[in-house]
């Protein structure tokens, strides 16, 4: 290495000339006495801080920064240089301090105030705010200044001040966050663009520049030196900073090609991210080295002199892309010294791999997260026998946390699949490895299996073969296993891949084709600035109306663009990041979505999605001219799976031209002349492909489906009441291709479709399949080999191959005849024996007739279908799983989780009674009631829990933490649980005055949030409070009350409601927090209790059948509006 500003020799690049350099720009215990003056003290500063740390560098830092923005004469009246050396202004300094811990402590309780109701806190958000700015100036411009044509510049005066200055914006960082809703206004006020809260809170964290971190670690470093030879000293760290600051170097490096400032680069590639991954990268990379190096005092001055000299990470180089390094150092094995020179070769016959990037990793997910939940578990189990001095013991617990760590950081897999390749492989007892050891306990080839997958996911990062050789006959039954299931999802895999080439919603690459180098698809999901627009860009809307409009494209007459062409992930990428680009700016200006303007961005989305809807129609009667009838397995062509596949991506295009409806009306009056309305013309557009849109949508479904079976993901299983429903329907949807290949009489395809309504005809079979499907889908839900045997004969074109549908008159549903059943005790699906060639449609009909489903009434007296209504628990329970925590969460939310099982086991046991006759099996009926009202239960449990110390509006109440995106996921669980009144609609099981009293004080607490939406929840909650709390203010211990009867008697009679009713405006109701004021008030309590005790006396208090109200709601949501409140 070269001598550092050409003055200090090689042994001391971090002597005290370096250290004094980096000394010079921070704000450290050194500058205390300069600003406290004789007026402060550290003891009386801790004892009353106010809102900022002025106890600490907080302080000291708002003043220097509020001195920094200062000017005179339109210039500044301070350098930072002054402001930082301790021998300059320290009068001015002092008062400045002064002033800056008077407002901190007039501000001690307006954290969560606005500017408005905060001078001071106004006046120092906006110091912060307006300093950092500067800060970052500044450090742009001394950046500049650096020359890199010395090796040695990361030791240099010009980076000391940069990091040094990134060190001192990280302080006020986190100033500046102690006033959240003060900061986002003084950011709006200066950045008007940054239209939310997310965006806003982006540019600040952007204002600190990472190098923050580094200066930390040169600062720890050059500690590490001082002591190296004279004290014991963390060599694994020191070594980790070390190269930290070689990746620094490379990064700085970087920017100086990059021809931007260093601030706008750092923001712009995710510097910060990368500097944390390269850290874990380093942690993992070390291992167990970290503890010999903690055994072996005589490394310290080694590893000293080789950072020192450079030779230790001389050959070390580290992959951006992947975050792996090659030439990491080792210790010899005599741990004398470490291996330098031998490392490149040993590294360089290494075969290079090609794993997959991290966005197409984490993209992957749901393949391989609970796959590693298992290996992790399995090795948490060997992890436990270890003695915590033993050398492996780091390395194991360091695989455990990487494994545990990847599933929501995806750049940490391949770092972590490389580390266990390398532990598994170590001896562990005697000559077993840990691979053997920890295999023992697990099926012949399992654990193998599970590597081999892990590996697979992330795109062949290890050698499996170093692992196979290792216990060969695990490889052996795994392979045989594989070969196998191979076999069993060979056509539904083939099916798979398929439609996969024509569906935005299940392929990536396709998504990515359209995104170019510019953006990847997690950012399009996830960054606020794809959102806010008129189209749905954040989901499939965007590349749908792209992919139309370029396949609908037309050069001299003809497609300029084939669907081979748009399809194709690696052509005219280009020209795809165009019209996406395009799609995305005139989606940005038409406004937000259904709320747009009349002006040319929506004008040219309308005609480009009507236009290109048009085009795609006329596209998908060509492919239809191509299919060929004579070919038995006509829908298993190309062609086949293009049309309907179009189709949906059709009505995903549509979808998006509805949230444009007069616009759209403008066109379809031009198209439909001689339709009336606007619904008749709604109706026809809505059909201008029939049923193909829908057939296209179920064969993503039986695509989704048969992938999670194959995957075998635990948090995601197959729904065999999904991939039935789809699979039923496709022998249908065949027939009606051939129908008009018989009777069409030269109509185009689609045209056919809509002159014969088989749309709605299509839709219609909706209703015919629980009785079709009802014996697969209650014995193949939950099992593996049977969803197996159901995928396989579907996918090979035999579990339906005799089904036939009769349809039902004028739309109504039909029949399917001839669907197979399941035989539990043969384990196989049986087939009806049909005999050829006869027609037996009109005792089929008959027999159907006489079939029933069953079904269970809920209180409303509808007929509920138990099919679906296991159908919505497995879909409640998948909705509730995935909000829970990845390991652990609440005692409350596990309840209501562990709720849900109990429900769907009292629902499955409703299908096993008798004759179906449901309401007559009173044991199965009341089982199933009380598991729901134990669910509704556990839902007001939990929101009580997460609201008694949250809130939905911190204005109204500060004190209270706001809710984030996952309380906010599990309480909509919840509300959706408790207000269900079409499968959860049962009677309130009888309650004692005690558990009245529960269900009040639950009642009482959502009246005091106030969020109401349905008349009837908010007239129940308020008898439940105001009863609850009269039956407290009176005692709380006359057993000839029932509370239960009482409040079902008064909101029966209307009584009731009428006490709810605003006495100004008797067409409104009284706020639901002016009801919980009133439940609270003593008085009013005892007064009604008075009232209550009469009427007993008087024996009024006698209970009459409750009236039902309102018509059933088919869709299970709430059938009265909240009405208006006063």
């Amino acid at each position: 290495m070269k001598e550092v500003e050409g003055e200090n020799n090689v042994i001391d690049n971090m002597g005290p000339e370096v250290q004094q350099r980096f000394d010079k720009y921070t704000v450290s215990p050194d500058h205390n006495n300069v600003f406290y003056g004789d007026k402060h003290n550290r003891a009386e500063l801790m004892s009353n801080s106010g809102s900022i740390s002025v106890d600490r560098q907080g302080g000291m830092t708002t003043a220097i920064l509020s001195m920094l923005i200062e000017e005179e004469n339109g210039k500044p009246k301070y350098t930072i240089d002054q402001l930082l050396d301790t021998n300059q202004f320290q009068k001015e300094k002092q008062e400045r301090f002064d002033e800056i811990v008077n407002r901190s402590r007039k501000t001690a309780n307006d954290k969560d105030k606005t500017m408005a109701e905060s001078e001071d806190g106004k006046w120092l958000v906006e110091t912060l705010y307006k300093g950092m700015k500067r800060l970052n100036e500044i450090i742009d411009e001394t950046a500049e200044k650096i020359d890199f044509t010395k090796d040695n510049f990361i030791y240099s005066e010009e980076f000391a001040k940069v990091a040094g200055l990134s060190s001192i914006a990280f302080d006020a960082w986190q100033e500046i966050n102690r006033f959240e809703k003060m900061m986002h206004e003084a950011v709006q006020a200066d950045r008007p663009e940054l239209t939310t809260e997310e965006s806003r809170r982006k540019h600040v964290d952007n204002m600190v520049i990472p190098l923050s971190t580094t200066y930390q670690y040169m600062q720890k470093s050059f500690d590490y030196h001082n002591k190296a030879q004279i004290d014991d000293i963390n060599v694994s760290s020191y070594i980790l900073n070390a190269l930290h600051v070689k990746y620094v170097e490379n990064i700085m490096r970087d920017w100086k090609n990059s021809g931007t400032k260093l601030s706008q680069y750092m923001a712009d590639n995710n510097i910060s991210h990368k500097m944390d991954q390269n850290r874990f990268a380093a942690t993992m990379e070390m291992g167990d080295m970290s503890i010999r190096l903690a055994t072996l005092p005589n490394i310290v001055a080694v590893a000293d002199r080789r950072i020192q000299d450079g030779s230790l990470l001389k050959n070390v180089e580290y992959d951006d892309v992947n975050e792996t390094f090659t030439n990491f150092p080792k210790l010899k094995n005599d741990n004398s010294d470490f291996d330098v020179e031998e490392m490149e070769i040993e590294k360089a016959a290494a075969p290079k791999k090609e794993p997959k990037t991290v966005d197409q990793i984490m993209a992957s997910k749901g393949k391989w997260d609970h796959v590693a939940d298992k290996i992790a578990s399995n090795l948490m189990a060997v992890n436990k026998n270890l003695n915590m001095l033993d050398p492996n013991y780091n390395a194991s617990t360091q695989l455990v946390l990487g494994l545990v760590g990847m599933k929501s950081d995806a750049s940490k897999c391949i770092p972590t699949m490389k580390h266990l390749e390398e532990f598994l492989q170590k001896k562990h007892e005697g000559d077993k490895t840990f691979y053997e050891t920890i295999s023992e306990g697990m099926k012949p080839g399992e654990f193998y299996g599970l590597i081999s997958e892990l590996n697979d996911a992330f795109g062949d990062v290890i050698d499996m073969d170093n692992i196979g050789r290792l216990k060969p006959m695990d490889k052996a039954v795994y392979d045989a296993v594989k070969k196998e299931k191979m076999n069993t999802f060979k056509a539904g895999d083939e099916y798979s891949k398929k439609v996969d080439k024509y569906a935005f919603s299940l392929n990536r690459e396709l998504k990515q084709s359209f995104l170019g180098d510019k953006y990847t698809p997690e950012q399009v999901e996830k960054d606020p600035k794809f959102k806010g627009g008129s189209i749905s860009i954040d989901r499939t809307g965007g590349y749908s109306i792209a992919a139309l409009h370029m396949l609908t494209m037309k050069e001299n007459g003809k497609r300029k663009y084939s669907i081979q062409d748009v399809f194709d992930p690696k052509k005219f990428r280009d020209k795809k990041l165009e019209l996406f680009d395009e799609v995305l700016d005139n989606s940005s200006k038409a406004g937000p979505r259904l709320q747009g303007i009349k002006n040319q961005s929506s004008r040219w989305l309308v005609d480009t999605i009507y236009e290109s809807i048009k085009g795609t129609v006329d596209l998908i009667d060509e492919l239809a001219e191509k299919l060929d009838f004579n070919d038995e397995n006509f829908d298993k062509s190309e062609e086949y799976f293009q049309i309907n596949l179009l189709g949906n991506i059709i009505h995903d295009a549509w979808q998006e031209i509805c949230t444009f409806p007069e616009l759209m009306d403008e066109k379809l009056k031009k198209e439909y002349p001689k339709l009336k309305n606007n619904k008749q013309r709604y109706d026809a557009f809505q059909d201008i492909v029939g049923p193909i849109s829908d057939i296209g949508g179920e064969m993503i479904i039986l695509d989704t489906e048969h992938n999670k079976l194959v995957n075998q993901n635990p948090d995601q299983p197959m729904q065999a009441s999904k991939f039935l429903y789809a699979a039923i329907k496709q022998g249908p949807a065949r027939d009606m291709f051939r129908q008009w290949h018989e009777n069409g009489n030269g109509k185009t395809l689609t045209q056919y479709f809509r002159d014969n309504n088989l749309g709605a005809q299509y839709y219609a079979m909706n209703n015919a399949i629980g009785a079709a499907n009802g014996s697969l889908e209650y014995n193949c839900s939950g099992s593996y080999e049977r969803q197996k045997k159901i995928d396989n004969l579907f996918m090979n074109g035999i579990l339906y191959k005799d089904l036939t549908y009769t349809p039902g008159k004028k739309g109504t549903a039909g029949v399917f005849n001839n669907a197979p059943t399941y035989d539990e005790e043969k384990e196989q699906v049986v087939f009806p024996k049909v005999k050829p060639e006869k027609k037996v449609i009109k005792k089929t009909e008959k027999k159907a007739a006489k079939k029933t489903v069953a079904t269970f009434k809920n209180s409303s007296g509808e007929n509920i279908p138990v099919n679906e209504l296991i159908d919505y628990l497995q879909v409640l329970k998948q909705t509730a799983g995935e909000a829970r925590g990845v390991f652990a969460d609440s005692d409350e939310y596990m309840d209501f989780y562990m709720a849900i099982d109990d429900v769907m086991k009292a629902a499955r046991n409703l299908k096993k009674t008798s004759n179906n006759i449901l309401n007559g099996d009173v044991d199965r009926l009341k089982e199933y009631k009380e598991a729901v009202n134990n669910l509704k239960d556990c839902a007001e449990v939990y929101e009580v829990y997460k609201m008694k110390d949250h809130t939905k509006d911190k204005s109204k109440e500060p004190n209270k933490k706001a809710l984030n995106s996952d309380d906010k996921r599990k309480l909509k669980i919840m509300s959706r649980v408790l207000h269900n009144n079409r499968y959860f609609n049962v009677d309130t099981p009888k309650l004692t005055n005690e558990e009245f009293l529960e269900k009040s004080d639950r009642a009482l607490f959502r009246l005091k949030q106030g969020d109401y939406k349905n008349r009837k929840n908010y007239i129940q909650d308020s008898a439940y409070a105001l009863y609850g709390q009269m039956y407290r203010v009176s005692g709380g211990d006359d057993k000839s009350v029932d509370l239960q009867q009482i409040m079902q008697e008064k909101i029966a009679s209307g009584e009731f409601e009428k006490t709810l009713k605003s006495k100004k405006d008797p067409d409104k109701y009284i706020a639901p927090t002016e009801v919980a004021k009133k439940a609270l008030n003593e008085d009013k309590m005892k007064e009604m209790a008075n009232t209550v005790k009469k009427e007993v006396a008087d024996n009024k208090n006698i209970i009459r059948e409750v009236p039902r109200k309102g018509t059933v709601h088919q869709k299970g949501n709430d059938i009265d509006k909240m009405p208006k409140l006063v």
